[in-house]
């Protein structure tokens, strides 16, 4: 019975996550590209694919070679090119954006 239980559980959780999907990616396309703050400056990135990470869903951003951002080599060399953020941390973002 565990098993049932726990292969219905990740049914529900796939579920919920294709919804979330569908959802995010009608956002992503309305605004692909943000901009981030992060410890070592502001990046410009790009939304690139939805990936799971540990179990979760999360959104693959890609930091933009943009000149406008002096930060941007910074970012690179400390961080990476690539920022994944939850549904939630996107959502805040997005907000954010729409407020201002």
């Amino acid at each position: 019975m565990k098993l049932t239980s726990t292969v219905n559980s990740k049914i529900e959780t796939s579920m919920e996550n294709i919804e979330d999907v569908k959802f995010l990616t009608l956002l992503c396309k309305e605004r692909s590209d943000l901009i981030i703050k992060t410890e070592f400056g502001l990046g410009h990135y790009n939304f690139m694919k939805f990936s799971e990470l540990n179990g979760m869903l999360v959104l693959e951003f890609n930091l933009m070679d943009d000149k406008k951002y002096n930060d941007t080599s910074s970012i690179f060399t400390h961080i990476g090119k690539t920022c994944f953020l939850t549904a939630e941390q996107y959502l805040s973002v997005y907000s954010y954006i729409a407020e201002a």
